[in-house]
């Protein structure tokens, strides 16, 4: 895999990581040092995000301001550029099949700025507006289950025949959990409010779930990252915690946690978690900014950013 390199760093990496508390004492440890991903475009990229196709060997990243998304395949070296648009890096989301990316994207009409949601295919890069250039949507798309469907501002408005045509289908009933201020929320279609998951005591954030959809793990404004089942039960608090990512056997959560002057990071490290409420740090380098991290389909790689470049991190579980 000639795209990536072996990253030398004076940083220390924790490699045995505990955790009891399930049925038997299992360990994740890191399997070797971190290696940084080459033949990236020019300039600062981050916040990495692995193709859900385990088939794959491909991630999605955005640039500095979360203008633009690329993909790069690890095993081709291929990189392609899906869009240079504003915006568009911020919360994009790979339909469930890695057939597409849903963004919303953003440009300016002299000073007012528009956005719109858009879906591009992640083999021809093809492209298409699922909503007209508008006032500031605030929300960012979600893939509902089965991933033909996409949630808009915690609706489902409109049915996708195949995300990667412009085709507009009838709405059918559909699934997807939505985050709507303090309240989180399951949508079965586009009738009804939706029944009431959770309701927590500030603002909900950065909601992912796991691979097969029965867990759900989520930051609150200004406290800590929760983890539970994804029908509202038995929701623990990892403790501070931002952008967490599952594996792909739902059973952990990869996390950061940071800290700040107030004006940029200090610090940033990756922690992981059980579902259980458990909690190791994987990663102790205080010459490194580890931020934004995903698991991949397969399991065996955490991928992250570090200061505007990408790396990947191999991990496996012993028991």
């Amino acid at each position: 895999m000639k795209l990536l390199s072996a990253v030398c760093t004076t940083a220390r990496l924790l490699t045995a990581l505990t955790v009891s508390g399930v049925s038997a004492q299992s360990t994740l440890v890191s399997d070797g040092p971190p290696v940084e991903i080459t033949g990236l475009p020019s300039g600062f990229v981050m916040c990495p995000r692995w193709s859900p196709d385990s088939s794959r060997h491909e991630i999605a990243f955005t640039s500095e301001n979360y203008r633009g998304i690329w993909t790069i395949d690890l095993d081709t070296d291929v990189v392609r550029e899906l869009t240079d648009e504003v915006g568009a890096g911020f919360g994009f989301e790979w339909s469930p099949d890695a057939s597409a990316l849903a963004a919303r994207v953003s440009r300016y009409e002299g000073p007012r700025r528009v956005d719109a949601i858009k879906v591009f295919d992640a083999k021809s890069g093809a492209a298409f507006e699922l909503t007209e250039y508008g006032a500031r949507i605030r929300t960012i798309p979600t893939w509902a289950e089965g991933g033909e469907s996409m949630v808009l501002g915690g609706k489902v408005p409109v049915r996708l025949a195949h995300p990667a045509r412009a085709e507009k289908a009838a709405l059918q009933p559909t699934a997807a959990i939505v985050t709507d201020g303090n309240v989180i929320r399951l949508e079965q279609d586009d009738r009804d409010n939706g029944r009431v998951l959770a309701r927590l005591d500030n603002t909900v954030l950065n909601l992912v779930l796991s691979a097969d959809r029965s867990m759900m793990a989520f930051e609150v404004l200004g406290g800590d990252l929760y983890v539970g089942s994804s029908d509202g039960s038995s929701i623990v608090s990892l403790g501070p915690g931002n952008r967490p990512s599952f594996s792909p056997d739902g059973q952990w959560v990869v996390f950061m946690r940071t800290r700040d002057d107030g004006h940029r990071f200090t610090a940033s490290d990756l922690y992981v978690g059980r579902v259980s409420g458990e909690v190791r740090q994987l990663t102790d380098t205080p010459d490194a900014l580890e931020m934004n991290p995903s698991w991949s389909p397969r399991g065996d790689e955490i991928a992250y950013d570090d200061k505007g470049r990408l790396y990947v991190l191999r991990v496996k579980e012993e028991n």
